[in-house]
C-alpha cells in the first residue's frame, strides 16, 4: 500500500540503528522501499561525515548497489544537523554540502581547553570526546546526574563566551552543539528542498519524524515546535507522569503504543 507520508526524517542513532553500529539491511530495505515509493528521506544524526558514511552510506553502496538511483532522495545531515549532503543522479554521494548552517560563523575554540573544564566541573568519571573538526559534537559520557550537569555546562559555556549548547542524548549522554545549529533546522531546511522538488507545498501531514530524545533539553525536542502539525513518533523510552503528558499534548506519539494499537485492532 502507498505511504501516507511524501517526506520522512530520521534520527540515526538508537532509532534506526544503535550508535556506532552498520544499518542492518532489514532497516536498508525499509528505506529503500519507501524510497522507490517516491518518498523523500533525511537522515539527522550527531554523527560526523564520516561516521555517518561508514556505517550508512558504505553499507547502501555494498548491499544495494543496483538500487543506487534511488538514493537521489535520501539527504543527510551529520553533526546534530550542521551540514546537508546529498547524492547526485547516479546515487553518488556529493563530498560538497548543499547546506552549512556554520558557513558565515566565525569562531575560535580551544578544544584541549573545553575539555579539561569540562571534565573539572562534572568531575571524576566522565568520558568526554571530542570531533577533531569545527562541526564536532562534543559527547559526554557517563554523566550521573544530567539535569545538573546541563545547568553546569550552561553556566560554563556562558562564563567562557563559548557559543555551545548542552542537549541530552541517550543513557547517560550529553551531547554539545554549537549554538546555531539544531535538527529542528534541519528539518525545516530539508522540507523546502523537498517542496522544490515536488513543485508545490507539502502538507504538514504528509511529513513524518521519527526520533528518540524528545523530552526537555532532548536533541530531537526542539523538532516538535518546528513542525506542528507533523506525525511525531519516538521509539525511546516512554516518559511518565507530567513528562508523558506534556509530549502527549504536543502530539508526540511513542512506538510501543503503537504496536499494541495495530495488535489491538
Amino acid at each position: 500500500l502507498p505511504t501516507p507520508y511524501t517526506t520522512m526524517i530520521f534520527d540515526i542513532d538508537n532509532t534506526i540503528t544503535d550508535t556506532t553500529k552498520s544499518i542492518e539491511d532489514e532497516m536498508l530495505k525499509e528505506l529503500f522501499f519507501f524510497l522507490d515509493q517516491g518518498v523523500h528521506i533525511a537522515l539527522v544524526t550527531v554523527q560526523a561525515k564520516d561516521e555517518v558514511y561508514k556505517h550508512i552510506v558504505e553499507p547502501i553502496c555494498e548491499k544495494h548497489n543496483n538500487q543506487k538511483l534511488l538514493l537521489k532522495n535520501l539527504v543527510i545531515y551529520p553533526a546534530g544537523g550542521a551540514q546537508c549532503y546529498r547524492f547526485d543522479e547516479n546515487g553518488d554521494l556529493i563530498d560538497k554540502p548543499a547546506y552549512d548552517a556554520l558557513k558565515n560563523t566565525v569562531f575560535e575554540i580551544d578544544q584541549d581547553g573545553v575539555k579539561k573544564k569540562i571534565e573539572t566541573i562534572l568531575g571524576p568519571g566522565v568520558r568526554v570526546n571530542l570531533k577533531r573538526d569545527r562541526y564536532g559534537v562534543i559527547s559526554i559520557d557517563k554523566v550521573s546526574n544530567r539535569p545538573q550537569a546541563i545547568a553546569d555546562l550552561t553556566n560554563l559555556f556562558i562564563e567562557n563566551g563559548w557559543h555551545l549548547i548542552p542537549r541530552l542524548g541517550g543513557r547517560a549522554t550529553i551531547h554539545v552543539l554549537i549554538g546555531g545549529v539544531s535538527k529542528a533546522k534541519a528539518a525545516e531546511h530539508f522540507l523546502k528542498m523537498a517542496e522544490v522538488s515536488f513543485g508545490q507545498s507539502i502538507p504538514i501531514e504528509q511529513v513524518l519524524f521519527i526520533g528518540d530524545s524528545f523530552y526537555a533539553g532532548g536533541l530531537d525536542a526542539d523538532v516538535i515546535s518546528a513542525l506542528p502539525g507533523a506525525h511525531i513518533v519516538s521509539v525511546g523510552r516512554k516518559s511518565t507522569g507530567s513528562d508523558l503528558q506534556e509530549l502527549q499534548t504536543k502530539g508526540v506519539r511513542f512506538s510501543e503504543d503503537l504496536v499494541n494499537d495495530r495488535n489491538q485492532s
